[in-house]
């Protein structure tokens, strides 16, 4: 009896374990922050768990400091990836891929629902409203997470990834598939205004926003759309990058050049009054 305690005990503890590892669900009202690539052609979809989480994205978080802050920046070394780019048949030029994050469930009273993402071009419009915030938590980004979370290292890894290949057939409706995550326009089927996902290589980096029904920077859901908040600080917005031999990057923009000589200028200045004023000229 006492052996069969130990043993369940330790099921039990494993268990924990496990769950604690995999990613966060929208349902748990602050989701992990996931990296998702895939291949149109070949089907193959590829997840990445940065180990970090929804709340700690919000515009002034208070885990892990503002991560909007001027210079803020993080990179992750996506493991495998050379692996997911040599499938066979796969090209680099058709891979698309995307960052994102949920809180379906407001847990913490600071905001209704949300959604984090990548976006393809500056965005400046709309998200549909909270039924379609509800529709990218709870039936894409949740169902492709649960699924993902029992693929590859994202079992016993915080920070797992996964590479997975589904067929033709099956790509409408697998919830692990890449492909049904976006829905055909990469816009989470029609409940984004605009694409989430950029390809590997391009110059141009995506940018990041949060869609959101809270209080935060006045972005409610009014009248059926949700505004965004755009993640940045007043030197520029922050963004994501991938390059092709697989590091990710997020970067909070730091003053130009020229904005540190004027800055510098402005503080000379103020000295030299401040000093004047103390002689008494």
């Amino acid at each position: 009896m006492i052996r069969l305690k130990a043993m369940a005990a330790a099921v039990l503890l494993a268990t924990c374990g496990m769950a604690s590892a995999q990613m966060a669900l929208p349902a748990t009202g602050n989701g992990s922050l996931t990296f998702v690539a895939y291949d149109p052609v070949t089907f193959t979809t590829y997840s990445f768990n940065t180990g970090r989480l929804f709340q700690g994205f919000l515009p002034n978080p208070a885990t892990t400091g503002n991560v909007t802050a001027p210079g803020t920046t993080f990179s992750f070394t996506l493991p495998s990836w050379s692996s997911f780019l040599g499938t066979t048949g796969l090209v680099a030029a058709n891979v698309l891929w995307g960052v994102f994050a949920s809180d379906g469930v407001n847990p913490t009273g600071v905001m209704m629902t949300g959604a984090l993402s990548t976006s393809a071009t500056p965005f400046t419009g709309t998200v549909g409203g909270l039924s379609r915030l509800n529709n990218i938590n709870n039936n894409f980004v949740g169902p492709f997470a649960s699924a993902h979370n029992f693929l590859g290292t994202h079992p016993t890894s915080s920070t797992g990834h996964a590479i997975y290949q589904t067929t033709a057939a099956a790509a409408g409706t697998d919830s692990s598939y890449g492909g049904r995550l976006f829905g055909s326009a990469n816009n989470f089927h029609g409940n984004a205004s605009f694409s989430v996902l950029g390809g590997i290589g391009v110059e141009r980096p995506l940018g990041f926003y949060l869609f959101t029904g809270s209080e935060l920077g006045g972005n409610q859901c009014l009248f059926g759309t949700c505004t965004r908040y755009t993640y940045g600080n007043a030197f520029g917005n922050s963004t994501w990058t991938l390059t092709t031999d697989g590091t990710l990057v997020y970067t909070a923009p730091v003053p130009e050049a020229s904005t540190y000589a004027m800055m510098l200028a402005g503080l000379l200045t103020l000295g030299f009054v401040a000093r004047r004023r103390m002689n008494g000229k």
